[in-house]
């Protein structure tokens, strides 16, 4: 009976450690174990030591990231315009091994925040770096020029992750209310859409 009691006793540990050993992998997702050995990276359901080794699923669907630039954020165009605009980015994290390590290294090793707040900082200077090459009219009038130029800066920028898509939704001149006169750009600003209107109404009267 005894005999009977032990096997069944190791039965029971080896299910229990079979269920806490095996990680089951979803589609669009791969598993990152570190612990005994250098972190590796699977794309498929596998067994770790539990207790001493840790792992962490990676999410590896299409993520989306929306931007806004309104009011007293939005954007200053080289005329000095500021320019809102309304987007959103589609990236993932690359289904490559060398590509996901590089990832999490660049987020501080093995510090899993969630990647919105990571590149957050990044998205947003992409954008700020580009309108700061376009003029109002040339965003407004080339919008498709405008977008290619966001998605190379974002690329080179956020090199450890796939930028999908961008889409823009919204792009709209501040208006004059919103923009301070006694500020030095936001007088250039000013005059420039002034002599943007002066030029329209001449033309209308021709």
């Amino acid at each position: 009976m005894e005999k009977y009691l032990t096997y069944f006793v190791a039965l029971i540990v080896i299910l229990i450690l079979f269920k806490f050993s095996k990680i089951s992998t979803r589609k669009d997702t791969a598993t990152l174990i570190f612990g005994v050995s250098k972190p590796r990276v699977l794309f498929h359901s596998t067994f770790h030591i539990p207790f001493i080794e840790k792992y962490h699923i990676v999410e590896l669907g299409t993520r989306v990231f929306p931007i806004s630039f309104r009011g007293q954020e939005s954007l200053r165009c080289k005329d000095y315009i500021r320019s809102e605009i309304v987007a959103d980015f589609y990236y993932r994290i690359r289904p490559d091994s060398n590509y996901i390590m590089k990832f999490l290294d660049e987020r501080n090793g093995f510090s899993f925040i969630e990647p919105n707040d990571f590149y957050e900082s990044l998205f947003k200077k992409s954008f700020k770096d580009v309108v700061a090459e376009f003029t109002y009219l040339e965003i407004f009038s080339d919008r498709v020029n405008f977008r290619n130029k966001i998605l190379e800066s974002a690329k080179a920028l956020c090199s450890g992750i796939e930028i999908v898509d961008i889409a823009i939704d919204f792009v709209e001149q501040i208006s004059l209310s919103e923009m301070d006169p006694n500020d030095q750009l936001d007088l250039k600003g000013i005059k420039t859409i002034e002599s943007i209107l002066a030029r329209q109404d001449a033309n209308d009267r021709v």
